[in-house]
């Protein structure tokens, strides 16, 4: 062979070379509750690139960028900037303790993302954009996670080792409110930490321990997340019934348009076979124990009414007959909380302080905010970005990349998703933790 076929060769062979390795892929998991702040960070660093395709499992919105971020499932595809070559970036939104548990475990834990077969033909709706496919909901597979937000601490969970970096991975502070659904009256406006692990331990309380008129004599169910939510985790951590703690919970099963029409203690995967509402992750997969796998399904509830309702135990028979006025009550993120009180959910305080703002506005106002800011209102926890292992040079960018863009993020939604590091004059050393200076 002669000298020249060889370099000609040689080249062609680097140039593949480095055209495969140019060509990144980057997947991320974890906290719905953060999803919004973290998809805008992705999706505005996409728009500073320059060229991209985009595709989510939301429905499509006339607003840029909008719709994906509420999307359980995105997948972005093109440049990014710092990154040489084409990136790719996969989300799988699985929850705060399950994605914890995918990036140190993968295996049988990997989420199900959206594969590049679904970025194909897009701008096909009306309220598409250009380079967005939306509503896809096929083309999937379930894949190793290198990143993961979470509401809460690695050592808030039961996934002791490998244990994630950075040592500090706070990006931001997640907040919630208390919340009942439509119908609840003018004169229940707080829960305390007391009422509320009363609530949460028994199931159900009568309505005038919150009230403190004896008059008020239907009860209020609890309702909440299972045990992979770092929402959960979380009110079980803030409330101080501890993380592990059984809980009797109330899940519907039955609703119309605006009506709830069935709630069932949380059934087992043992009582109900398929465990759509099983907590499993510590071991305890036990009748009431169970919740939402969706924050998203949990707010739609709580926008619904509840005076005429049959009350089952987690195998179906019945505890109260069908008619029966009850309220429900549980613990939201911010912005779930909102949507839920869009529809006619009720907010309420906790401990003596509510996000009262969140019941007509979008954005938190400045009393609220400095509620949360100077530790008068607690219901919080540290957002975390956790990655598993060491980081290439192009993994260090996007890291970085995401953890600058995400206070802009908060800023723009009107602190609805979370609120900045920055912004925040205290504290906790821990979830649940005192908040102190």
């Amino acid at each position: 062979m002669n000298i020249r076929n060889i370099l000609t060769g040689s080249i062609a062979l680097a140039t593949l070379v480095t055209t495969a390795q140019a060509d990144v892929e980057i997947r991320v998991t974890g906290a719905t509750a953060f999803r919004a702040a973290a998809i805008k960070a992705i999706y505005d660093q996409f728009v500073t690139g320059g060229s991209f395709t985009f595709a989510h499992n939301a429905a499509a919105n006339s607003t840029a960028g909008l719709a994906v971020q509420g999307a359980d499932r995105a997948t972005f595809k093109g440049s990014f900037p710092g990154i040489s070559g084409t990136t790719t970036v996969r989300c799988s939104w699985n929850g705060s303790v399950e994605g914890i548990r995918a990036v140190a475990l993968g295996g049988t834990y990997n989420p199900v993302f959206i594969q590049d077969a679904a970025l194909a033909s897009p701008g096909t709706d009306t309220n598409e954009a250009a380079n967005e496919n939306a509503l896809k909901t096929g083309d999937t597979l379930a894949q190793l996670a290198k990143f993961s937000f979470s509401d809460v601490l690695q050592t808030s969970t039961p996934v002791a080792s490998p244990v994630l970096n950075p040592s500090d991975a706070k990006v931001g502070i997640t907040t919630f409110a208390l919340i009942a659904n439509e119908g609840a009256p003018a004169n229940w406006t707080n829960i305390t930490t007391q009422q509320f692990k009363a609530l949460f331990g028994q199931g159900k309380l009568p309505l005038s321990v919150f009230t403190g008129d004896a008059a008020d004599t239907k009860y209020v169910y609890a309702s909440g997340r299972n045990d992979g939510s770092g929402t959960r985790t979380t009110y079980m951590a803030e409330s101080g019934l501890g993380i592990t703690s059984l809980v009797s919970q109330f899940v519907v099963t039955s609703s119309g348009s605006n009506t709830i029409n069935v709630i069932r203690k949380a059934p087992s995967t043992a009582t109900l076979g398929a465990g759509t509402y099983a907590s499993t992750l510590w071991g305890q997969n036990l009748d009431g124990n169970g919740g939402y796998v969706s924050g998203s399904t949990l707010r739609t509830d709580f926008g619904k009414v509840s005076s005429s309702v049959q009350v089952q135990d987690a195998d179906g028979s019945e505890l109260e007959p069908a008619g029966t006025d009850v309220l429900l009550a549980t613990f939201l993120t911010t912005a779930d909380a909102r949507t839920a009180a869009a529809a006619g959910g009720k907010i309420l305080g906790w401990n003596g302080y509510g996000l009262t703002s969140l019941q007509t506005s979008s954005t938190l106002s400045t009393a609220d905010r400095d509620a949360i800011a100077e530790g008068r209102y607690t219901a919080w926890s540290f957002q975390q970005f956790y990655y598993s292992g060491s980081l290439s040079a192009d993994e260090t960018t996007f890291d970085t990349a995401i953890r600058t863009g995400i206070p802009a993020g908060l800023i723009a939604g009107g602190r609805l998703n979370g609120v900045p590091l920055t912004e925040m004059h205290v504290g906790r050393g821990d979830d649940g933790a005192p908040v102190t200076p």
